[in-house]
């Protein structure tokens, strides 16, 4: 309007202060411009009922419990694994070392028997049985050293299962006895450790016909703990070198 006011005047020349009105009148007219198109087109955006809105990416609620248990279902697995893993080793831990203790023993048994003579068996109250007829849990030999220091090479060793070990014997149950001084008292030592770290069941020696050879059967468990107990046989031969 204040421009077709000052185009009507004729021979009228626009000062300052008229441009200056102008410049205001048409920044302000702009302004107003934008903000009706901005307001007509976002009622336009709100009111369309036919404009379809932007989809967000992400997850939905079935996926993430789907998600989540597929990670329990490996994390499961992966556990069991690991505690069966634990447990075979354990077991395998126990088991060798119930082996070493009582293949120790053997041994020793072994070393001592070899050199020995004249093989007898007894029960175990001490009764003397002929030993080609069955095996039984307790064996003595002639030895062929000097045991009780008397200079003569005749000492008398035993060895024997005992199922209900003492503490005064050691707690094992295998054991050896012999008169380490002469006069002296015959106590009974124990050649594995206590019973509750390494259980033998049965103990037997069998002894051959012609009494030069003697066999040797141990039986028994290892682990302290139900799921640990591993059931284990042990057998060795020895053969008389001592001659008569």
């Amino acid at each position: 309007m204040l421009n077709n006011i000052i185009k009507k005047q004729k021979g009228f020349t626009r000062t300052p202060t008229l441009a200056l009105l102008q410049s205001v009148f048409n920044k302000i007219k702009s302004s107003f411009s934008g903000t009706e198109k901005k307001e007509s087109l976002a009622v336009a955006v709100c009111c369309n009922k036919n404009t379809t809105p932007k989809l967000v990416s992400g997850f939905t609620l079935v996926e993430m419990l789907v998600a989540i248990a597929v990670f329990m279902i490996v994390v499961t697995s992966a556990v069991g694994a690991l505690y069966s893993i634990m447990d075979a080793n354990r077991k395998a831990q126990a088991i060798k070392n119930v082996v070493n203790n009582v293949s120790f023993a053997l041994e020793s048994i072994s070393k001592d028997m070899r050199m020995g003579k004249g093989y007898k068996c007894y029960l175990l109250n001490g009764t003397e049985e002929p030993c080609q007829a069955s095996g039984y849990n307790m064996i003595s030999y002639i030895s062929n050293q000097d045991l009780n220091g008397d200079d003569i090479f005749d000492d008398v060793v035993w060895y024997q299962f005992d199922p209900i070990p003492t503490v005064e014997s050691g707690g094992g149950n295998i054991q050896k006895r012999y008169q380490k001084i002469v006069g002296g008292p015959i106590i009974w030592e124990s050649l594995t450790a206590p019973e509750s770290t390494v259980k033998i069941k049965n103990m037997t020696f069998y002894v051959s016909s012609n009494n030069k050879k003697v066999f040797i059967t141990v039986e028994g468990e290892s682990g302290t703990k139900a799921s640990l107990k591993t059931d284990f046989s042990l057998q060795t031969t020895i053969t008389q070198r001592s001659q008569e």
